[in-house]
């Protein structure tokens, strides 16, 4: 072992490396000489690192910082240094001849930032990050880290260098990732954003690796804080499963090979469906097959082959169900058991794929990963109206779930109501409550409105989008309706503020003063259907729920008045076999103030106190209880009239998801193309 320390190339960084002649891997370490609350330190242990990957190439860069700048020699507020960190990381590698495939970089906190930022700008690279900084600025900030007051100036000029959405936007790439989170992290809601940003708008990105988020169910001890000694496990893991397409055996160049012209390959399909595209696409699909023949121990090309097939065909059908199996029969991982279940569900009568499912259950090693069908089953359930198996199916699954173990599922399913319970026949009259607090309903003044909007969300939504839906309403609905608004821990002078920049007309706005830390995000959407029954009551009006972040292009009367004589509640509902909490779309919902109408909203309101807590992700939530009073009401044999919208919404608004800069393009072009 050859250990060398290098300080010539900035005098920002210091360099230490541990070098193992004929390792294929390096592992980089990215850490600081102070802690992010200014106080001096090295929190990561080499000697630990290097006991650990014995044979592998380790190389630490230390920051040297300050207590006025924590984030040391990583980013500052006149340089970004990580061009630095890729330059020695590449330099390393060379002399080591590592492929960038082959590199995992690491980090925690703002170093976790700094890794992820490194990631983009190496081929097939793995960060692995323990509770990173998603936006330098706001998550430092949260720390009161003294960094964030210089960088605010900065991030204005170069928000692709301080924002982790910033950069893989413009790189049109997402690194594989591997995100180690904790429920008491006061960054979770960033982190959680991020992630689902990530998957809302993933397939614009011309590459995109494997991402992985997991969150524990505590903290990290000052000892695992001091050695990053969490991450030591999930980089070995990650080396010994070969997360770059790496075989652990045979053939590696050929293979590898092999891997990358696939990758070309994939990068090449648009989804367009086009007679070139198909010949891409078809293309591709041959030479994964033909690659999965040929290397039997690898379960990487079958995998590839459910992704694209699915995202194809958009659904998951029979070759999604073969490719699955295969690669379950060569690694049994949560993703291939996923698309196995699903592609049962779609290939096979509810009975029969509930059979399959058991079947594909009792051949699973892992009981955590077998645990996971009965979700799948408790869906064919639904699909068959037992909705009280449903339930039990659900609690099932939570009952036998390791905290620990958090695969995306786990989080919806968390919130599904399964309670039996005596729902209110109406609304009370008393403000309906939230974590003990009232949740307020403003007081609109007026009986000419023929329907009312209502909406919630937090003040940084609000400030993101919020221009949006006001100005729209005001131009094609205010002379009509009111627009009743919910912000959660909201600013009320700021909020007054925008509304009259912005020209708002019959905005009637209440502020939510209630603390939800992690969940802020989810109880704010869920807010606008837990006033639900108290606008309908005391209004006696329709009330359309949606999201903010949409753009109204017309007057919404003709919608209101097509369904008001057939309907009790309308939302877009989504066809086919889908989880429950996918199939009424919260944010597009209309209520009318019929018998039924305001017990369902009644009903919600209900589900939505018992539901609603502190700690533990909450997403979700809103569809969930929506759903939970539908349900209930179905199960009490009431006379509930539902209507699908799905097919005029867009006739009525813009509603674009994806991540922020995706977003307010498409809203931006919507509102000064109508106004």
């Amino acid at each position: 072992m050859n250990t060398d320390t290098d300080t010539a190339l900035s005098k920002k960084l210091e360099l230490t490396e541990l070098s193992r002649f004929g390792s294929a891997y390096l592992v980089c370490l990215l850490t600081q000489s102070f802690h992010e609350d200014g106080k001096p330190g090295d929190p990561v242990n080499l000697d630990l690192w290097g006991s650990k990957l014995p044979n592998i190439n380790i190389l630490k860069i230390t920051a040297l910082g300050s207590s006025e700048n924590p984030m040391g020699g990583f980013i500052d507020e006149t340089k970004n240094h990580i061009v630095d960190v890729i330059e020695s990381i590449r330099e390393c590698a060379r002399d080591s001849a590592v492929q960038e495939r082959n590199i995992i970089i690491c980090g925690s906190g703002a170093d976790g930032f700094a890794a992820i930022m490194v990631a983009t700008a190496l081929d097939g690279a793995l960060a692995l990050v323990q509770d990173p900084a998603i936006n330098l600025v706001e998550d430092t900030a949260k720390d009161q880290n003294v960094l964030a007051k210089g960088l605010s100036a900065y991030s204005e000029e170069y928000p692709h260098r301080v924002r982790v959405i910033n950069r893989l936007i413009i790189n049109k790439l997402v690194p594989s990732l591997h995100i180690v989170s904790h429920r008491s992290s006061i960054r979770l809601a960033s982190q959680s954003e991020f992630i689902k940003d990530l998957y809302g708008d993933i397939h614009l990105m011309a590459k995109c690796g494997d991402v992985n988020f997991s969150v524990m169910s505590t903290a990290p001890s000052e000892q695992e804080k001091a050695s990053l000694g969490g991450l030591i496990t999930h980089a070995l893991y990650s080396i010994e499963n070969g997360w770059a397409y790496e075989a652990e055996n045979s053939s590696t160049r050929n293979y590898n090979q092999l891997v990358e012209a696939a990758i070309a390959l994939r990068k090449q399909i648009t989804f367009i469906r086009t007679e070139a595209d198909e010949k891409v696409y078809t293309k591709t699909k041959d030479l994964l097959y033909s690659i999965a023949r040929e290397f039997p121990d690898n379960a990487w090309p079958y995998m590839r082959i459910c992704e694209i097939v699915s995202k194809w065909e958009l659904t998951q059908g029979e070759e999604v169900l073969s490719a699955a199996l295969s690669a379950f029969q060569r690694a049994q991982t949560s993703d291939a058991f996923v698309y196995a279940c699903r592609g049962y569900i779609n290939t096979n009568e509810p009975g029969s794929a509930a059979e399959k499912i058991d079947q594909l259950m009792a051949k699973t090693d892992s009981l955590q990963i077998a645990n996971v069908g009965n979700v799948f089953k408790a869906v064919l359930a639904y699909e068959d109206k037992n909705f009280v198996k449903y339930e039990d199916l659900i609690n099932v699954f939570r009952e036998n779930k390791d905290e620990d173990f958090n695969p995306y599922m786990s989080i919806p399913v968390s919130t599904v109501f399964t309670r039996d319970v005596r729902l209110p026949e109406s609304f009370s009259g008393k403000p309906a409550k939230l974590m003990g607090i009232d949740v307020p309903v403003a007081s609109i003044q007026n009986e000419t409105y023929d329907y009312i909007i209502s909406t919630s969300c937090d003040q940084r939504y609000f400030e993101l989008y919020g221009e949006f839906l006001v100005k729209s309403f005001t131009q094609f609905c205010s002379g009509e309706a009111a627009l009743h608004l919910t912000v959660v821990d909201g600013d009320l002078h700021k909020l007054e503020t925008l509304l009259a920049e912005w020209g708002a007309s019959n905005v009637f706005l209440s502020v939510l003063n209630l603390d939800a830390g992690e969940n802020t995000g989810a109880v704010s959407s869920l807010v606008r259907f837990v006033n639900l029954a108290a606008l309908l009551t005391r209004n006696e009006v329709p009330v359309l729920v949606v999201d903010l972040d949409t753009v109204i292009l017309q007057s919404l009367k003709p919608l209101v008045e097509d369904f008001r004589n057939t309907t009790d509640v309308g939302s877009r509902i989504l066809r086919g076999v889908k989880a429950p909490w996918e199939i009424y779309t919260g944010g597009f919902a209309l209520f009318y103030p019929t018998v039924e109408g305001k017990q369902l909203a009644a009903s919600i309101a209900y589900v939505a106190g018992i539901t609603c807590k502190k700690g533990g992700a909450q997403w979700w939530i809103d569809q969930n209880c929506f759903e939970a009073g539908i349900r209930l009401s179905i199960k009490s044999q009431r006379p509930l009239r539902i209507s699908d919208l799905f097919k005029v919404r867009d006739e009525y608004c813009v509603m674009p998801v994806g991540p922020i800069e995706s977003k307010t393009h498409f809203l931006r072009r919507a509102l000064e193309s109508n106004m």
